[in-house]
């Protein structure tokens, strides 16, 4: 089985901190947009030896490190919270994650937007929504032209972009933990569940 690594975190190490680049006038945006590179850097090297610098890293086309084609990535964010993904490219050739905090309130009206007819039934509203970012951002990134959530639909332990004329099905995992909705996305060249194995950020 395929392995896939994520980091969650809400820490900067208060040195570092102090000592941020200043690429957004908004201090929390800055925070977040440093911090899941932080978390992507620490994955990619930890688990594939790829030493990268998280202060002047850039990602091409918000899947890949950019001189790092070995890896397929992505990165999502909440509050103060960040999360980065990384897998291998000999077995996923696109990721997507997307974590929302359980107690996120999200009206039922809001649904028309991201509800397919062909969705599974059994999943709660804000859960659909979270596997919905997370697929879309891994069908984005694998080079389909989606537009839409409505475009993506969620089976059971699967996920396919509507308009693919051979009905292509993806897995995606969900983790429930510290008040976080955890969804894991990957367009796998097998098309078989994935291990995800979480990286703490040190």
């Amino acid at each position: 089985m395929s392995t896939i690594y994520f980091s969650i975190t809400d820490k900067f190490p208060s040195d570092e901190l102090k000592s941020l680049p200043t690429k957004f006038k908004n201090s929390n945006r800055n925070h977040s947009y440093f911090l899941s590179r932080k978390a992507l850097a620490h994955i990619a090297k930890t688990k594939f030896g790829y030493q990268t610098n998280y202060l002047t890293m850039e990602l091409k086309d918000h899947g890949q490190i950019t001189g790092r084609p070995q890896l397929s990535v992505s990165l999502s964010h909440t509050k103060d919270t960040v999360a980065a993904l990384v897998g291998d490219r000999n077995d996923f050739y696109s990721v997507g994650i997307d974590i929302e905090f359980q107690t996120r309130t999200f009206s039922p009206e809001g649904q028309k937007y991201f509800i397919n007819s062909d969705d599974s039934k059994d999943e709660e509203l804000l859960i659909l929504w979270c596997i919905k970012e997370a697929a879309f951002k891994a069908l984005s990134n694998g080079g389909y032209p989606i537009k839409l959530l409505k475009e993506v639909v969620v089976e059971e332990n699967n996920f396919y972009f509507i308009r693919d004329e051979n009905k292509s099905k993806y897995p995606f995992k969900l983790i429930k933990q510290n008040g976080l909705i955890i969804a894991l996305a990957a367009c796998s060249k097998s098309n078989k569940s994935f291990e995800a194995i979480e990286v703490e950020l040190s």
